[in-house]
C-alpha cells in the first residue's frame, strides 16, 4: 500500500519519498528488460505501478562505481533532486520522487514518462 503522498505526486501533488521495495516491484527488479537507456551516473528502468498501472520512470544511480566516482555520482543525482523539485516547466518531464535507501547503497530518481512534443509551425 502507498502512502497517500506517493499517490498524490503520481497523480500531479509535488515530489516526495518512494520506497525502494516499491520501485523495485515496478521495475521487475530493476530487470534488464526494462531497461531504457544509461547515463554518466546511472541507468533509467521503465516502471508501472502493479495497482493502478500508472507508467513512469526509475533513474537509478549506477551501483558498481568506485567511492569517490561514487560519490561525485550520489552529488550530481542531489543537485538534480533539488533543482527539478522546485522548477515546473511545461517542456520539461516532471519529478515525481526519490529514494535514497542508505542501508542498499542505492539511491533512485522518479520522473513521469515524457511525451513527444510536436515542433511548433
Amino acid at each position: 500500500v502507498l502512502s497517500e503522498a506517493v499517490t498524490r505526486a503520481m497523480t500531479g501533488g509535488e515530489p516526495c519519498p518512494f520506497p525502494l521495495p516499491y520501485l523495485r516491484r515496478c521495475t521487475n527488479g530493476f530487470a534488464e528488460s526494462r531497461l531504457v537507456g544509461e547515463g554518466s551516473f546511472g541507468e533509467v528502468f521503465r516502471a508501472v505501478d502493479p495497482v493502478s498501472g500508472i507508467r513512469f520512470v526509475v533513474k537509478r544511480l549506477r551501483l558498481d562505481f568506485a567511492q569517490a566516482q561514487r560519490e561525485a555520482a550520489m552529488r550530481s543525482m542531489q543537485r538534480e533532486l533539488n533543482v527539478l523539485s522546485t522548477v515546473r516547466h511545461p517542456n520539461m518531464i516532471k519529478l515525481l520522487g526519490h529514494c535514497a535507501a542508505a542501508a542498499d547503497g542505492e539511491m533512485c530518481l522518479v520522473y513521469e514518462i515524457g511525451s513527444p512534443r510536436r515542433p511548433a509551425g
